[in-house]
């Protein structure tokens, strides 16, 4: 994405007067043009196709984008949109004086008068119009462009809800002509102070190196990429649906249902509100699903718009405001939806020297589509007419099924667009139904307002709730943070998020580059996310001096069911004096299920300063190791708690063990000639109980040919059992449970 060649403050001072510029030019347009206009012209009692003409002129005006590409270079960007949108409101004092010449009785002279005057308005219009790419791309530069352009959607659609409100309470009743002229000089008021606010914007950047390239050029260029040439093709059909949609709509309302012009005004304004809804929606999600998935779901909107109006039902009341409300809201979300999203597209599209040409192109595009759909519109229903289909409600039903298969059309060619980085269509469908994908949304655009360490500590660890694929876009570049805190927190994040390359990339980055500090926190995920490109780095690490990475990176590889690392767990089980180490250690020949480093294991507990919580993790490790750590765990926490109590619980086990099978597996369990107290016994330290220890381990490596028993045969024979009775408990737990085992089998 393009950076602007604004610094950021004085991006935001731009953005904060195009803002304002946009509301007081949106308010002047309702009042001069589009439905009012409309509503005028059936006021005076115009033909259908005298309406389509008048509602194609808007889009004529994106033919004369070529007259201001001309003048742009000698004027400059601002100063030539700022003295054509001034020339653009004062052609439309004919038109305010119109009503004049209608109370005169002299029809005709008002009719030139309204072309007249939208025609120069419209041709003025595009000769400004040039201005607007550039300037909109400029403004919209970062990554936050479909946010920026969102915004000043629903800046613009709130503005016309207002604008229609005042217009509709103003029209209320039986209005005279006389009421539009003094709207419309209103609208001509506001546009003039609007043209002033344009000369505070900055100039932008990469237009004279557009301007020498020549539009041919760049159109002949651009239209060889087949990506360029489906977007053109894709967005000149979903103009003319616009343009279709735009004028006929309100005629549809007045000569179906037979509304009154305050009514269908009110039904603009809920139009407007879907254009809010549209805005606020896309503002949302666009930055995080991508412009081709929305474009395609907002044109779909629109189809499923035509469905009621091809329908079409005699309703009456309040199901008809119902009926005539929800297709007004659907189609101006969906039409408005796609032209934003067409447009946010092109701009992700382009470089910023094609701005200015290809902007024409655009345009002139949406001129040519808008101007077929609104003209063939009214065409089509005066042919409908006059082919002997009297019934209104015919005409039109005919008209928008004959719509809805262009939309079908439309969304075929919008299909085909690539990505541009965006998430699939039936994706993002999906994120925006989801709740939990929908609430990562909001908080990544918590996060990208968030300036604080610890407001972006609170955030991600909110962000990492949610599990969302969505969340890794933004919680990948946390990485790169200053702040060792946030770095920290991104990371354990991604504990919590799925996995992708750019997922393991990050981590194999981190293990590598960031020893001694959030190295030993990526070894961690790379083994809980199952991340098995790390093995050969993890190996590596199990060398470093930092020890959380070497405790960590053994535990990685062993949930990696890594093999080849167990010479290098035992090597760091042996030589460690860190009981982090030793306990990471024996947790990872643990995971491994290494029999074979039980040796080792009964090794390190010869360690002379040998922390007791590190020998309960080894102890625990051995009894995973001789499959019995399930049932041993409970019984070793109580006896760290309570010994006696313990001691009673395994006798207890033993004498109901025994009860259940023949006395022929009583060498295999200890025995100091008073059966039944022999655990006690040998827990004790007793020697003959220890020597009966000893054969019991014998017996139970002849019939499993375990070698480990000897391993721990041998432990008995060492000083540290006689100092241990944790120890002494593990193994009469062993040979009890063991013992007890065989015995069952047999």
């Amino acid at each position: 994405m393009a950076r602007s060649g604004l610094p950021p403050a004085a991006r935001r001072r731009a953005r904060r007067s195009f803002n304002l510029f946009s509301v007081f030019n949106t308010f002047s347009y309702f009042l001069l043009t589009g439905n009012i206009l409309t509503l005028f012209l059936l006021r005076i009692g115009t033909s259908s196709t005298f309406i389509g003409l008048v509602a194609s002129l808007p889009y004529i005006s994106f033919f004369f984008m070529l007259v201001g590409r001309r003048l742009v270079g000698r004027l400059g960007v601002v100063r030539l949109f700022g003295t054509a949108w001034t020339l653009r409101y004062l052609m439309m004092l004919p038109l305010v004086f119109s009503t004049v010449a209608i109370t005169a009785g002299n029809v005709p002279l008002a009719y030139a008068m309204v072309l007249v005057s939208v025609l120069g308005f419209q041709i003025t219009r595009g000769v400004g119009l040039v201005a607007n790419s550039p300037l909109l791309g400029e403004l919209s530069a970062g990554r936050d462009r479909g946010g920026f352009l969102a915004r000043f959607q629903m800046i613009t659609a709130v503005t016309s809800i207002v604008a229609g409100l005042s217009v509709a309470g103003l029209l209320g009743g039986d209005p005279p002509v006389s009421r539009y002229s003094l709207l419309m000089a209103a609208g001509v008021s506001l546009g003039l102070f609007g043209s002033w606010l344009i000369t505070r914007l900055p100039e932008p950047s990469g237009v004279s190196e557009g301007a020498a390239e020549g539009i041919l050029g760049a159109a002949r260029n651009a239209l060889a990429e087949p990506n360029f040439r489906r977007l053109i093709a894709s967005f000149a059909v979903l103009a003319a649906l616009s343009g279709a949609a735009r004028t006929f709509l309100v005629v549809y309302a007045r000569q179906v249902y037979l509304q009154p012009d305050s009514t269908t005004m009110l039904f603009t304004v809920i139009g407007s509100s879907g254009w809010v809804v549209m805005g606020f929606v896309a503002r949302h999600v666009i930055d995080r699903l991508g412009a081709k998935p929305m474009l395609i779901t907002y044109s779909c909107i629109y189809l499923f718009s035509l469905v009621p109006a091809i329908v079409s039902p005699a309703f009456s009341g309040t199901t008809l405001l119902l009926h005539l409300g929800l297709v007004f809201f659907l189609a101006t979300m969906g039409y408005t939806g796609g032209e934003y999203c067409a447009q946010t597209y092109f701009f992700s599209l382009i470089s910023p020297k094609d701005r200015l040409n290809l902007g024409i192109v655009f345009f002139m595009t949406l001129g040519v589509g808008g101007s077929i759909g609104s003209l063939l519109g009214g065409v089509i229903l005066d042919a409908l007419a006059g082919i002997g289909i009297e019934s209104v409600t015919a005409r039109f039903r005919l008209l928008f099924g004959l719509l809805a298969a262009v939309a079908l059309l439309c969304i075929r060619l919008m299909i085909r667009l690539e990505r541009l980085g965006a998430t699939s269509t039936l994706s993002a469908l999906s994120a925006m139904l989801s709740l939990r994908d929908m609430r990562t949304i909001t908080l990544l655009n918590r996060l990208d307002r968030t300036t604080t360490i610890a407001g972006q500590q609170r955030v991600i660890q909110e962000i990492a709730g949610s599990s969302s694929q969505l969340a890794l876009s933004d919680i990948l570049p946390m990485l790169k943070s200053p702040s060792f805190a946030v770095r920290n927190e991104a990371l354990e994040a991604l504990v919590h998020l799925p996995v992708d390359k750019r997922v393991t990339a990050a981590v194999l980055q981190e293990i590598r580059e960031h020893e001694f500090t959030t190295a030993y926190i990526a070894a961690r995920v790379a083994g809980t996310k199952g991340i098995s490109e790390a093995r050969p780095i993890l190996r590596a690490a199990l060398r470093s001096p930092d020890y959380l990475l070497v405790a960590k990176s053994m535990v990685a590889l062993a949930r990696l069911g890594d093999s080849q690392a167990i010479p290098e767990i035992e090597r760091q089980l042996e030589r460690s004096e860190n009981p982090l180490v030793v306990i990471h250690a024996a947790t990872a020949l643990k995971l491994l299920g290494s029999t074979g480093s039980i040796p080792a294991l009964i090794d390190a507990l010869h360690k002379p300063d040998l922390p007791h919580y590190a020998a309960d993790e080894i102890i625990l490790a051995l009894a995973a190791l001789l499959q019995i750590e399930q049932w041993f765990y409970p019984l070793y926490s109580a006896f760290l708690n309570d010994p006696e109590e313990a001691i009673e619980q395994l006798e207890d086990f033993q004498n109901e063990c025994s009860s259940r099978a023949v006395t022929r597996a009583a060498a295999a369990r200890p025995a100091d000639g008073r059966e039944r107290s022999a655990v006690a016994a040998m827990i004790d330290g007793d020697p003959d109980a220890l020597s009966g220890a000893a054969e019991a381990l014998y017996e139970l490596e002849r019939r499993t040919g375990n070698t480990a028993f000897a391993a721990i045969e041998e432990l008995l024979e060492d000083a540290v059992i006689h100092d241990n009775p944790a120890l002494r408990f593990f193994v009469a737990a062993a040979i009890v449970r063991i013992g007890c085992r065989l015995e069952a089998q047999d």
